[in-house]
């Protein structure tokens, strides 16, 4: 997983939002300019608070169960501070997905479910009981006719999260004597 440098930038190209990460490494984000608020017009720094964010989400996401390659998660902690710097404000959505009996966030991962599947998401802003959530699984059906695709965004109510716990392997059972 790649680190923040004090040479990284925000710049936009081809109707997206992009990161110039030095060394010739560009990344593009999964977010178009329309999705977007004060993107940049010309090449801007990535902040100390970019920074703060990208570390902050780093370290939840180290410390917890989701199995990603050191590219994977430069990915998904690119895409969210993006999201969480650039992104408009959405409306929720909750009526896509089953209310939980027990509900919540796990080192920010949880799983939103429906009748067609569930999907693993990281929670990356909370407001008033509602949860902006980016999709880490490739994709998730909300219907017959919508779905969403890897790093879309979409917020819901707080009881529509159930904490993600990977499937650990189980411990061997004890013997006794």
């Amino acid at each position: 997983m790649l680190s923040p440098k004090s040479n990284w930038y925000w710049y936009t190209q081809q109707q997206k939002l992009c990161v110039s990460l030095g060394d010739d490494l560009e990344f593009v984000t999964a977010f178009s300019l329309p999705m977007l608020l004060n993107t940049p017009k010309e090449p801007m720094l990535f902040s100390l608070e970019n920074s703060a964010c990208y570390l902050s989400l780093a370290d939840k996401l180290q410390r917890s169960d989701l199995r990603r390659s050191p590219a994977q998660m430069t990915q998904i902690l690119l895409n969210a501070t993006a999201a969480l710097t650039f992104h408009k404000p959405l409306s929720p959505k909750s009526w896509f997905f089953s209310a939980q009996d027990t509900f919540g966030a796990h080192k920010q991962l949880a799983f939103l479910e429906n009748e067609y599947g569930k999907g693993v998401v990281l929670v990356i802003s909370e407001e008033y009981g509602a949860i902006t959530c980016m999709l880490l699984s490739d994709s998730l059906q909300l219907n017959q006719h919508k779905s969403l695709v890897q790093f879309q965004l979409i917020k819901v109510m707080a009881n529509r999260l159930s904490p993600y716990i990977s499937d650990m392997p189980s411990l061997p059972s004890l013997q006794t004597a």
